[in-house]
């Protein structure tokens, strides 16, 4: 979707962008081929500009343009919306574009494509005679604005720049990724293809601007009721604001995402309703099947069965609500209902609140609720006080129902049903007289307090106990706040929250109701970036904030052998304290520890057979690339015969104690064998398929880590029949 801001008789059509970066070692590429750009068109009225002519061409702008500015050739289009009011062309490059429809009273709006888009609802007011575009509010001095990636600090040539309000003003930066703009004070946006969108206000002469890598694809296809792909649907989040059409085939991708999930996706197609999925990931590509909605009926009545009029009965999903209010027969049909799940919510006066969980199928026709039975509402008195009996004021009661989903924070969500007064009293009316209800109690510095009522409770005290408070204050390698990055490794609020809390736009995420205690805590900025660590609370009552500053996390390659180069297979190799950084060596004696954080790094390598390493590794050596470890081998070579009336041919088996690996060796004519090197310890001889034993005294041969050789000799005896 995107904003429309009205100025003067013109319709200036904002669209929200997002940005982020990816090591690059030269000038960030311009996206090859043209942009696709498509709109529903509507008047102010609200009404489609349907089967009508459109122009859209490169917008003149309206500030004066630098010499060597980047603004591309002059290119129009002429196309035409459908019977929906829809059109889709292309743009040759990053631009603000001006389109116009024809007709008795042409109209006109000014919209700035920086990617492929779909702008959504595109609203047109008259245009004067002229066409001119509104004026730009830049004056004054001139400023140059370089356009960086924020992690290579490659140029990004072809960046989309305009003035924030007046989109009619716009350039485009050129190959060293430099446009001059003028103004004094004056904010511009800026975005290009594959990075997420920034703002800056120029107040001086020159201005470096980083942009970061977007680091989000969704991805998805849209079926409609027989199944098959639908072309041309309309699929929108917000936020951030983004729009896209179907292709043929029903495919879509909404790319240049920010990593702040969860998104609320809607999509929509003429005479198939609209469905809202809620996405929290991006690992699989999303099905979104659009069928015609269809009518819901329900009757409202009271325990004794008799009808209840004027309630009112609401279907609640993600982003969307549809309601309907009751007859004298307590009946109520609610139309346009897509198919999905819904909280179905029944208010009716005197009466407490019902809920229930249904699913709407696909099909047609109208689609029966079962009977909503309302109990009659009772009253409840709350007072809510501390330890040392003084008044709480503004705690937050909220009602949870029987499987009630929680949000990111533990919190039930949408607006609590009753707060405590300065002299901590709280009234809580509809509430089922002959059920129980459980109360979440909730306010920052006291322990979150979950309550379950008894059946008519009418009065209640409740007493809050004192707790910490713990904020995350996570920031970017570059500094900026990092918005919308998931933590793990901390408790919500009340247990029952699905998903883990996310920072919010200043990059800082507060935990309330702690005791003293410390927590493991890790943070994915979603663009490669991360951290690790271990974050302590103090004793209640206490405020505690935590600086965090994201890292981009090193991978530490390299090949394990021995004193003559041979690679070593099976060797563990670790860097404690980093996670999950743990590999074993493949038959080419090759690792990689992924994750590493901090450098100096210390790595650990172990193997049964030879001596363990410890090494220090900076950062320059995991930047390298392949890094050698020699372990010393501290096997023993084993050698031996066996002494008896018969030697030749024997099959002499050795187990080792501890890891009861075997090898079977064969002894020589003269009753000599060579077992091979050996890993230092306990081992267990014996015999295979033969009358001779081992003398039982010399059945356990203890081999040495000390000596490069070992000499054994194996007495044997004959079996007892």
């Amino acid at each position: 979707m995107s904003a429309v801001i009205r100025q003067g008789r013109f319709l200036l059509l904002v669209v929200g962008f997002s940005l982020a970066a990816a090591p690059l070692t030269a000038a960030v590429e311009p996206p090859a081929g043209p942009l696709t750009f498509s709109a529903t068109v509507r008047d102010v009225d609200g009404s489609k500009f349907g089967r009508l002519p459109v122009t859209i061409d490169r917008a003149p702008s309206t500030c004066r343009v630098a010499p060597g500015s980047d603004r591309g050739n002059e290119r129009v289009v002429t196309t035409a919306t459908d019977g929906s009011g829809v059109f889709l062309t292309t743009v040759a490059a990053p631009s603000v574009v001006r389109v116009r429809i024809g007709g008795a009273i042409p109209r006109i709006a000014y919209v700035p494509v920086p990617r492929s888009l779909d702008a959504g609802e595109l609203y047109l007011g008259p245009a004067p005679p002229s066409a001119a575009p509104p004026p730009s509010t830049t004056a004054g001095r001139e400023a140059t604005l370089t356009v960086r990636d924020a992690v290579s600090g490659a140029p990004i040539p072809g960046a989309l720049v305009w003035e924030v309000g007046s989109p009619s003003c716009w350039d485009r930066t050129g190959p060293a990724g430099m446009v001059t703009v003028h103004g004094a004070r004056v904010r511009w946006a800026i975005a290009a293809p594959g990075f997420a969108d920034t703002q800056v206000e120029v107040t001086g002469t020159t201005l470096a601007v980083e942009l970061r890598r977007a680091p989000v694809t969704l991805r998805g296809k849209v079926h409609g009721a027989d199944g098959a792909g639908l072309s041309h649907a309309l699929i929108e989040i917000d936020p951030p604001k983004r729009a896209v059409r179907s292709d043929p085939d029903g495919s879509f991708e909404l790319r240049d995402l920010p990593s702040s999930f969860p998104f609320e996706l809607r999509a929509s197609a003429p005479g198939l309703g609209a469905i809202v999925r809620r996405v929290v990931d991006a690992a699989a590509a999303l099905r979104l099947d659009l069928v015609p909605p269809r009518e819901v009926a329900g009757v409202v009545r009271d325990h004794d069965g008799k009808p209840i009029a004027a309630a009112q009965a609401t279907l609640l999903a993600a982003g969307q609500s549809f309601e309907a209010f009751s007859g004298d027969d307590g009946t109520f049909v609610i139309p346009g209902v897509p198919a999905g799940s819904y909280d179905l919510r029944v208010d009716a006066k005197g009466f407490a609140t019902g809920y229930l969980r249904v699913a709407v199928p696909a099909g047609r026709g109208t689609f029966d609720l079962p009977v909503t039975s309302l109990a009659l509402a009772i009253e409840l008195q709350g007072h809510v006080e501390d330890r040392q009996g003084h008044p709480v004021a503004d705690v937050e009661v909220f009602v949870r129902r029987v499987g009630q989903r929680l949000d990111r924070g533990g919190l039930p969500p949408g607006e609590p049903a009753a707060r405590s007064e300065a002299d901590g009293s709280f009234v809580l009316a509809k509430l089922d007289g002959g059920a129980s209800a459980k109360l979440l109690l909730w306010h920052r510095g006291y322990r979150p307090l979950e309550v379950q009522l008894k059946p008519d409770e009418r009065e209640r005290t409740f007493v809050l106990e004192t707790a910490s408070s713990l904020t995350l204050r996570v920031r970017r390698p570059d500094g900026s706040a990092a918005a919308g990055v998931s933590v793990r490794g901390m408790r919500p609020a009340f247990a029952g929250s699905s998903d883990f809390p996310r920072t919010n736009d200043e990059g800082e995420l507060t935990f309330d109701g702690l005791d003293a205690s410390s927590h493991r805590v890790a943070i994915d900025g979603g663009d490669g970036t991360y951290w690790e660590g271990v974050v302590k609370v103090p004793p209640p009552p206490s405020e505690t904030t935590v600086e965090v500053l994201l890292r981009q996390p090193h991978v530490l390659a390299g090949t394990v052998a021995d004193s003559d180069g041979t690679p070593i297979a099976g060797a563990k190799v670790e860097a404690p304290g980093s996670g999950e950084a743990i590999d074993t060596t493949n038959a080419a004696g090759e690792f990689n520890l992924d994750g590493l954080l901090d450098f100096p790094a210390l790595v650990e390598v172990t193997h049964p057979r030879y001596a363990p390493a410890h090494l220090q590794v900076s950062l320059a050596e995991a930047d390298a690339g392949s890094l050698r470890i020699v372990l010393d081998d501290r096997s023993t070579l084993v050698r031996g015969r066996v002494e008896g009336e018969e030697v030749a041919g024997l099959r002499l088996r050795w187990v080792h104690e501890s890891s009861h690996r075997a090898l079977t060796v064969t002894t020589q004519t003269d009753g000599s064998f060579e077992v091979g090197r050996l890993d230092p310890g306990r081992y267990l001889l014996a015999l295979d398929d033969s009358t001779l034993v081992i003398e039982p005294a010399r059945s356990v041969v203890v081999v040495e880590a000390t000596a490069p050789e070992q000499y054994v000799v194996v007495p044997l005896v004959k079996s007892r029949p």
